[in-house]
């Protein structure tokens, strides 16, 4: 059952019959296989899976044919005159490998008498040999061959071409998607909302259509990858790659310290900042913040507790901190259980440092709250500013009062009144010189607001604040702040330089304690005292006169060493000196007390310890030192290093007579090829 069956499933070769006459006039039928769809041999010149001929070396000899008495072979020349002829080494006989091959994969469908010429048969009449290749050289079906194969050559299959015009589509939208990201990215790094109410609106689209990108127009009207989830999931991987970035760069430092504040966002939720700050190999400087997390509890424990676990989630280990700062709250300060002395207990190496200019700015606080001349003039500033500048209508008349002054007497920069900074003490003095330059206008603009009366607070509160700018005290306490706090902010400014270091720190201290002290003289007072006496005579306001002397509390009459300004003065020059000289007492008093730190005193003495071995001189490592960088260097060969540092020195720089700063030392290193990192503490 199973042979019937392969039977007559099996595929048969069809068949080709031929017509031909004998020598005796007899039609002869003749019935060959037809091959044209197969190879004829196994030798390559058969091969069908090109179009190109394979040829093999000819001998000569087996080509011959007999015609009469004569023989006639297959001349090599005919190759080279037809590109597509092959001779079959098995049979001997030559074909059109084009015709072949365009046969083979059913291009053109050939009649039997075209097969058995050059295809299936095979031509052997050597005879007529150049005129037989040469008319089927010229033949349109051999043309129609050529021309099929040409185009299969040129052309490309359907799947082809689709997956083409699909990868161009790719091509096109992945150079859209670059421009989103780049887009988003000049955003974010602006600081710039990427959304509106409407998408339409949006900072990101209305961006995207200024590109040039042929596509984007289309790209937009698809509206891929532009959604408020996939904008949002872009802006954090760009943190997240950031982030691996800085904390590569932290790890490669090995050591680092933190810098911990604490604000109030707008939504009233209490967030905790952290950031790290690092030195790298070429002894920069470099502070990054690693994230804001929020302080639901704002007590010691819990602090702790987030600043460990912000670590400890970006791979940073406790262990290699060597520095904390934060400001002076309580919570945080605190000797006993405050967060600094709870990471020291996890890591002595991690030297707490006060904010050095958030312990100035506490020094002016105390100074201003401390001194009833002086915080009554901040009082006073801020009720001015409060009033005129809260109101358009008001700001208005300012404005226009101060237009109208005479060119010469309104001071060049009585441009605008400039509001009291709430949290920055040290950022006074603009907001104290645009009150005094524009006393006069001030005064104006508010008897103009006292005169049109209403219920408003600013009509209530102006006459007050009228009375209070028109008395001397307050023209002096200005004049007395302007000088005092100009000082002080000088020396915030030089704390925020790049180029700070302790010993500069201790320099500028110094500075100003000593400015402090020569201003606390009869001559820097009168100077004061005299400009605001000319100012309130020029203005037609309150000249000094000596309050009305309160009695002292009976709790303080016998109490020894008690002095107030306001007691025991007899002129108004003594009252107001008293004053100056209480205001500047207080200011170096705290400003020795807050800037006594220890580590602050270690870092000068470290510095000292490195210009002195910078210099040549004598030095010697602290038991201190020795055991905060115990397992960090090894004394031995920082001994050794230090002691050669005098020589390095001048070879290095040999212009440097004398080395005065850590800074110095810190360039000797980056231009010289010294170990960087074995000095770094």
């Amino acid at each position: 059952m199973a042979s019937i069956t392969s039977y007559f499933n099996k595929k048969k070769t069809p068949e080709i019959v031929t017509e031909s006459i004998n020598a005796s006039n007899q039609v002869q039928v003749t019935v060959v296989e037809d091959n044209s769809n197969s190879e004829r041999c196994s030798l390559p010149c058969c091969r069908l899976s090109s179009p190109d001929p394979h040829r093999l070396q000819i001998d000569k000899e087996c080509t011959a044919r007999t015609y009469g008495k004569r023989k006639r072979y297959f001349q090599n020349d005919w190759l080279d005159k037809f590109s597509w002829l092959v001779l079959c080494k098995t049979d001997n006989r030559a074909f059109c490998q084009a015709c072949r091959y365009a046969s083979n994969s059913k291009m053109v469908n050939f009649s039997t008498h075209y097969r058995d010429q050059f295809i299936n048969v095979g031509f052997s009449d050597w005879k007529d040999g150049l005129s037989k290749l040469s008319g089927h050289n010229k033949s349109d079906y051999h043309k129609q061959a050529v021309m099929s194969i040409a185009h299969q050559s040129k052309s490309i299959p359907v799947n082809q071409l689709v997956s083409k015009a699909q990868q161009k589509v790719h091509e096109d939208r992945r150079s859209c998607f670059i421009e989103v990201v780049n887009s988003i990215r000049f955003l974010v790094r602006q600081g710039i909302a990427l959304r509106n109410k409407k998408n339409e609106n949006s900072n990101l689209i209305q961006l995207l259509k200024l590109s040039s990108n042929p596509n984007m127009k289309k790209y937009l009207k698809e509206n891929n990858y532009l959604s408020h989830d996939i904008t949002s999931e872009i802006i954090k991987e760009m943190y997240r790659t950031v982030l691996e970035n800085i904390l590569a760069q932290i790890k490669g430092a090995n050591f680092f310290a933190i810098v911990i504040d604490e604000t109030r966002d707008i939504s009233g939720i209490e967030q905790l900042s952290v950031v790290i700050r690092w030195v790298s190999q070429d002894y920069i400087v470099y502070e990054d913040i690693i994230g804001f997390h929020q302080a639901d509890v704002c007590n010691a424990e819990s602090l702790v507790k987030i600043i460990k676990t912000a670590l400890l989630s970006v791979g940073l280990d406790i262990k290699q901190l060597r520095g904390q700062t934060y400001d002076g709250a309580s919570v945080l300060q605190g000797h006993k259980s405050g967060v600094a002395k709870q990471i020291l207990s996890l890591n002595q190496k991690a030297l707490s440092t006060h904010c050095l200019n958030h312990n100035l700015n506490l020094v002016l606080q105390e100074a201003a709250s401390k001194n009833t001349i002086v915080n009554g003039a901040f009082t006073a500033v801020q009720s001015v500013c409060s009033i005129i500048r809260a109101s358009p209508k008001r700001l208005a008349y300012f404005r226009s009062i101060q237009l109208q002054s005479p060119p010469g007497d309104m001071p060049v920069h009585a441009t605008s009144l400039k509001p009291l900074c709430e949290t920055r003490w040290t950022c006074r003095t603009a907001s104290l010189t645009s009150i005094l330059n524009n006393y006069e206008v001030i005064l104006e603009t508010l008897e103009k607001v006292s005169n049109e009366g209403g219920s408003s607070k600013a009509a209530r509160e102006a006459p007050q604040l009228i009375s209070y700018l028109e008395k001397f005290g307050t023209v002096f306490g200005l004049r007395m702040s302007l000088t005092l706090f100009s000082a002080v902010e000088d020396m915030a400014t030089q704390l925020q330089s790049k180029s700070l270091d302790a010993s500069l720190v201790k320099t500028v201290k110094n500075g100003l304690i000593r400015y402090l002290q020569d201003l606390r003289s009869e001559t820097h007072f009168l100077e004061i005292f005299k400009t605001a006496t000319e100012m309130c005579e020029d203005l037609g306001l309150q000249l000094p006169v000596l309050p009305r002397r309160k009695r002292m509390p009976k709790r303080l009459e016998d109490y020894v060493g008690v002095r107030n300004p306001d007691h025991g003065c007899e002129t108004p020059e003594d009252f107001y000196k008293g004053h100056f000289y209480s205001v500047i007492d207080l200011m170096v008093e705290k400003i020795e007390d807050r800037f006594n730190q220890d580590t602050l005193n270690y870092l000068i003495e470290l510095e000292d310890l490195v210009i002195s071995a910078a210099n040549g001189n004598d030095f010697t490592l602290s038991d201190k030192f020795k055991v905060i960088v115990d397992g960090d260097v090894e004394i031995s060969k920082l001994n050794s290093e230090l002691t050669l540092l005098a020589a390095y020195t001048k070879e290095v720089k040999p212009s440097v007579k004398e080395v005065t700063s850590v800074q110095t030392v810190l360039d000797v290193m980056k231009e010289g090829k010294l170990n960087k990192g074995k000095l770094q503490p």
